[in-house]
């Protein structure tokens, strides 16, 4: 399994955090190259409207046992707005 967890700025602290809710996380194809499953990210964000920091992937049997497959990326505002296939 390959997902995206995604970050946003806390409140109270102004530092980095997890992200919470059904949104935080993106279930990645992982037949798919590493530069299509980023993009996929930038991309599901910008469809759905959300106000991500960044991201970072990881790979594992689950959840809890998974271990992270990338750095953290910074979404930018300027995304390619391509389909997710």
């Amino acid at each position: 399994m390959v997902y995206a967890q995604f970050y946003t700025i806390g409140a109270v602290t102004g530092k980095v955090i997890e992200g919470c809710g059904d949104r935080s996380v993106l279930i990645l194809d992982g037949r798919r190259t590493y530069s299509n499953m980023l993009n996929d990210c930038r991309v599901w964000c910008r469809k759905e409207k959300l106000d991500w920091n960044c991201f970072r992937l990881f790979t594992g049997s689950s959840f809890t046992r998974s271990v992270p497959y990338s750095i953290s990326y910074e979404l930018k505002k300027e995304v390619k707005d391509e389909s997710i296939s």
